[in-house]
């Protein structure tokens, strides 16, 4: 059994469409059941021309809402089903490709093969230049660092330095027989 059906509905067969074969579908277990009105107007609650139903065999069904695109996508599928001026096509989310009917198994395969290619391509790109922002931050900080260990020893010795000065004034002081506080005798 199928998990899942797109019926096409025409102004005949529409309301048959909408409650004997849905409910036939259901029974048989059909997972899915989609409709589409490529004229307009069969489907008040349709997104754009599309409406579509997870059902069940307990004899309800549920729609499935849009996707953050504004289409609805079939689980089964893995497919968005739009509604656009050339009728209604199939987009793939994941390869960002729209199947066009009229395109063979190899056109579609080779424009989902350069897509993911391409995208491959612009993920090692991101790699590769995350990889030598790392490279570079990781030289940055190792600089840094450097520089702090030099100012940290020119600070140590313009400290000795002073202390060094301090003791020979001192010591200068008290050879000449002066006070080490004020400097006078």
């Amino acid at each position: 059994m199928p998990q899942f059906v797109l019926e096409v509905l025409s102004e005949t067969t529409a309301y048959r469409d909408r409650t004997v074969k849905r409910e036939i579908y259901r029974r048989l277990g059909v997972e899915e059941y989609w409709m589409y009105d490529p004229h307009g107007g069969l489907l008040p609650d349709a997104t754009g021309g599309v409406q579509a139903e997870r059902l069940n065999t307990v004899g309800s069904c549920t729609p499935i809402e849009p996707e953050s695109t504004g289409w609805p996508r079939s689980s089964p599928l893995g497919l968005e089903l739009r509604d656009t001026e050339h009728g209604l096509l199939f987009w793939d989310p994941i390869t960002r490709v729209l199947l066009d009917p009229h395109m063979d198994v190899e056109e579609v395969t080779a424009t989902a093969n350069l897509r993911t290619a391409e995208e491959q391509r612009l993920r090692l790109e991101k790699e590769r230049q995350a990889a030598e922002d790392r490279r570079l931050l990781k030289q940055a900080e190792l600089k840094f660092e450097d520089a702090e260990r030099r100012i940290d020893g020119e600070r140590r010795l313009r400290l000795e330095e002073a202390q060094a000065r301090r003791a020979l004034e001192e010591e200068n002081r008290a050879l000449r027989g002066l006070s080490p506080r004020t400097g006078r005798k």
